[in-house]
């Protein structure tokens, strides 16, 4: 429960919602599933190379600059 806290629990903080309203945005602006848009706001926040790009995420992950990692044959 959102709001509970049960022992062994994380609180959710302002930047995880932050996060999440970060991830919905590029969700919109890309035409992303969430959770792709999840794995795309990760891999901005921590400026990572954005790894599986053939799930249609090549593209997204141009537009905000980040490196992609090609798939091996």
């Amino acid at each position: 429960m959102i709001g509970s806290k049960r022992s062994g629990e994380l609180p959710i903080s302002d930047d995880a919602s932050t996060h999440l309203r970060t991830a919905l945005s590029l969700a919109e602006a890309h035409r992303l599933s969430f959770h792709d848009a999840v794995y795309l706001e990760l891999a901005c926040r921590r400026v990572m190379a954005l790894a599986n790009a053939g799930r249609g995420l090549s593209q997204p992950a141009l537009a905000e600059k980040l490196p992609t990692i090609a798939e091996r044959d």
